[in-house]
C-alpha cells in the first residue's frame, strides 16, 4: 500500500523573483494583446450590453446600479459585469479600444494572481510559471479577451483566483476575517458570471492538492467539507436562479428540440474535443453548430477514453495528487456549460476553457517529475520544449486575435470555420449590410436562407438588402416568406410596405404598415411610413 500524502515542504520563492516575474507577464501580456485598443464594437452582443443600452451608456450611478441589481436581460443576471461596462462608459465613453484595454488589465491580472497562486501553494516557481503563461497566451482564451460581451469570463475569473488565493492565505492561518473575504469574493464572482458555482469542489481539490489539508494531521477532513457549506449553498441557489431565468427568457433547449440522448453523447464528445484543442487548436472560431447526430465510434472513444483517465486519476491519487487535482478541476469546472443543460446556439465555444483549462495545465506543468529534472539533459529539454509550447501559443493568440478586428473580419472567419452554420452566415450578412456592401450581404444571407430556410431573421434581413438595392419584387417577395414564418415580425411588415410603397402600390403598403402597428401599436416607422401614404394620397 502506497504511503498516505503528505504536505510537502518548499521553499518559498524569493519576494523579488516573484514581482519580477509578474512584472514580466504584465509586460508580455499588453505587448501581444496591445491591438486590441484599435478594435470595434462588435454588433454581436456588444451592441446591445453597451452601445443600444441606455443604462450602461449613462455610465455608473446609483439608479443605473440598481437597474444592473434587479436586471435579468438576455436571459442573465450578472449585476457586477454590467457595472464594469458602466465603469469603462464613464472612463471611456464610446471608445470602444479603453473598453478592450479594461478587459486585457483583467487577464492580465488573472495570470499573474494565477502565477502568485500556484507558487505559493506549491512553491514550484518554474512549473508555476508554465501554468500561467498557458493560462495568458494560450488561443482557446482568446475570445473571452477579446470579445467585450465576455467581459463577463475575464471579470468572474478574477474574483474566481482572488478566492482560491484568500483561501491559500486562509488555510495558513485560519480566521473569521479571512474566510469572510474568501466567500466575498465568490458572491462577487457569481455576480459576475455564474460559472464560478464549481468553486467549492475547486476548493475541495486545493485542499487535496497542493495544499495537502487532508493528509496534514491538522484538520479533520469532515472540517474541510463542513466549511464549503456556505459556498455550496450559494452555488446550488444561484445554479436554480441562473436556470430560472434562462429558461423563462427561451434560452434553454428543450428535450424535443435537443434529446437527452444527444446531449449525452455531445456532454463526452466534447470534452475530449476540447482536450484535443488543446494541444492542436486549429479552426477556432466564435461558433460551432450542434451536430444532428454522432458517429457512435466517436461517442464509445470518448467515453473510453475519459473513464480511463478518471479511474487512473482515482488510482494514482496518493502517488500522483497533482494529477488527481488537475483533471478533476477540469471536469468539475467545465461541467456547467458542457451542454447537458443547452443554453443558446452553440454546443461549443472557446470561452468555456478560460478557466477549465487550468486543471490540464496543472497536469502538463507536473508531468515531468522533480527526480528526472535532476538529470541535465532532461531539464535543458523540458526547459526548451516549454518554451516553444510557450512561443508557439503567442503566435497562434495573435492570429487568433486579428478575426476579432471587427464584425465583417470575425464572422468572415466564422463562417469559414462553420460551413454549415445558418447562424455564422446570417451574422456575416448582418454585418456586411452594416458596412453597406450589400451584394456581399445579399450572398452572405442567401447561404443562410439555404441552410434553413426557415430562419425568419435571415430571411428579413435578406429581404431589406435587397431593398437597399433597390430589388423591390425580390425583396417583397422574400420579406413575405419572413412573415409566413413568423407572423409577429414588425419590422417585416414595415419592411414589405416599404417595398410596396416604392412600387407605387400604395393601398397594399398602407394595410402591411398597419399590421405592423396591430402587432406593435408603438412602432414609429410603421406610423411615419403610413402618415406618409396619407399625404401622399391628398397631395399634402
Amino acid at each position: 500500500m502506497s504511503e498516505p500524502i503528505r504536505a510537502s515542504a518548499f521553499n518559498k520563492p524569493p519576494l523579488k523573483t516573484q514581482v519580477i516575474i509578474c512584472l514580466l507577464f504584465i509586460i508580455a501580456i499588453f505587448t501581444v494583446f496591445l491591438q486590441v485598443k484599435d478594435f470595434k464594437f462588435l454588433f454581436y452582443d456588444d451592441d446591445q450590453y453597451i452601445i443600444l443600452n441606455p443604462h450602461v451608456r449613462e455610465g455608473i450611478s446609483i439608479r443605473n446600479l440598481e437597474w444592473a441589481i434587479t436586471s435579468t436581460e438576455y436571459s442573465n443576471w450578472f449585476p457586477v459585469s454590467w457595472a464594469s461596462h458602466m465603469v469603462d462608459v464613464s472612463l471611456y465613453g464610446l471608445w470602444p479600444g479603453g473598453h478592450h484595454l479594461t478587459n486585457v488589465v483583467l487577464h492580465a491580472l488573472n495570470s499573474v494572481l494565477l502565477f502568485l497562486l500556484f507558487s505559493s501553494a506549491t512553491g514550484a516557481l518554474w512549473r508555476s510559471v508554465f501554468v500561467s503563461a498557458l493560462f495568458a497566451f494560450h488561443p482557446m482564451h482568446v475570445e473571452s479577451v477579446a470579445w467585450l460581451a465576455e467581459r463577463k469570463d475575464v471579470l468572474s475569473a478574477f474574483f474566481w483566483i482572488s478566492a482560491m488565493c484568500l483561501y491559500v492565505y486562509y488555510t495558513k492561518r485560519q480566521s473569521a476575517g479571512r474566510y469572510a473575504a474568501v466567500l466575498f469574493c465568490f458572491i462577487l464572482g457569481l455576480m459576475s458570471k455564474p460559472v464560478i458555482v464549481s468553486l467549492p469542489l475547486v476548493l475541495l481539490l486545493l485542499d487535496y492538492w497542493p495544499l495537502g489539508r487532508f493528509f496534514d494531521g491538522k484538520t479533520p477532513v469532515s472540517s474541510l467539507f463542513i466549511e464549503k457549506i456556505p459556498f455550496v449553498i450559494l452555488s446550488v441557489l444561484t445554479g436554480v436562479f441562473t436556470f430560472y431565468v434562462q429558461e423563462t427568457g427561451g434560452a434553454v433547449a428543450t428535450l424535443s428540440a435537443l434529446t437527452l440522448k444527444l446531449r449525452m453523447e455531445n456532454v463526452a464528445v466534447s470534452y475530449v474535443k476540447y482536450i484535443i484543442k488543446l494541444f492542436y487548436p486549429d479552426g477556432l472560431g466564435l461558433m460551432y453548430r450542434h451536430p444532428i447526430d454522432y458517429p457512435v465510434w466517436q461517442v464509445v472513444g470518448a467515453v473510453i477514453f475519459l473513464v480511463a483517465v478518471t479511474i487512473f486519476a482515482v488510482a494514482k491519487m496518493r502517488l500522483r495528487p497533482w494529477f488527481f487535482t488537475g483533471w478533476f478541476w477540469y471536469i468539475c469546472t467545465l461541467m456547467p456549460t458542457i451542454g447537458a443543460v443547452k443554453v443558446g446556439i452553440s454546443y461549443m465555444a472557446d470561452r468555456y476553457t478560460y478557466m477549465p483549462y487550468v486543471g490540464l495545465f496543472i497536469i502538463l506543468s507536473m508531468s515531468v517529475p522533480d527526480g528526472a529534472l535532476s538529470s541535465g539533459i532532461i531539464k535543458r529539454a523540458a526547459a526548451v520544449t516549454a518554451a516553444v509550447a510557450i512561443i508557439v501559443c503567442i503566435v497562434l493568440t495573435n492570429r487568433q486575435l486579428k478575426f476579432w478586428r471587427d464584425s465583417v473580419t470575425l464572422f468572415t472567419r466564422a463562417a469559414t470555420t462553420a460551413k454549415d452554420s445558418y447562424f455564422a452566415y446570417y451574422s456575416l450578412g448582418y454585418a456586411l449590410n452594416n458596412a453597406g456592401r450589400y451584394r456581399e450581404a445579399e450572398e452572405a444571407l442567401k447561404m443562410a436562407v439555404t441552410i434553413n430556410p426557415k430562419y425568419a431573421e435571415a430571411l428579413l434581413h435578406l429581404g431589406i438588402v435587397l431593398l437597399r438595392q433597390e430589388k423591390l419584387n425580390e425583396a417583397h417577395e422574400v420579406i413575405i416568406k419572413a412573415i409566413r414564418v413568423n407572423p409577429l415580425m414588425t419590422e417585416a411588415y414595415n419592411s414589405a410596405g416599404v417595398a410596396l410603397m416604392n412600387m407605387g402600390r400604395l393601398t397594399e403598403a398602407a394595410a402591411y404598415f398597419k399590421r405592423a402597428l396591430a402587432v406593435d401599436y408603438g412602432n414609429e416607422d410603421a406610423y411615419r411610413n403610413l402618415k406618409l401614404i396619407e399625404q401622399l394620397a391628398t397631395g399634402k
